[in-house]
């Protein structure tokens, strides 16, 4: 199907995808809407979360002394530097891990 077809299919759906071409212009968001949206933002990170916007259960996995949401936001030479090191953090029998890791390794050195 392509996108034209699908986006027929259901009444009263329209993409918001900007590559979708829709003979529809865009509605203006009101300065209503926009006040009530911005009455659920703030710029504040998570008490819980620290702003990863990651589960407590993921935060809670460590390797090498960070978990996931410090290892995405680092920068790739650093996340290669991290990821060298992660086998030295681990047992024999959590290797196999590691292996699925430093393959992760090899996707980044080709960045």
């Amino acid at each position: 199907m392509t996108r034209a077809v699908v986006s027929h299919k259901v009444p009263g759906l329209r993409r918001r995808d900007p590559e979708f071409r829709t003979p529809l212009p865009a509605r203006p968001i009101s300065p209503g809407r926009a006040k009530r949206w911005s009455d659920y933002q703030n710029n504040r990170d998570c008490g819980t979360c620290g702003g990863y916007r990651l589960r407590a259960e993921a935060l809670a996995v460590k390797i090498g002394g960070l978990h996931v949401g410090q290892v995405v936001r680092m920068s790739i030479k650093e996340a290669f530097a991290w990821i060298g090191t992660v086998p030295d953090h681990l047992t024999n029998q959590n290797n196999e891990i590691a292996k699925a890791i430093q393959r992760n390794r090899e996707r980044l050195d080709s960045l």
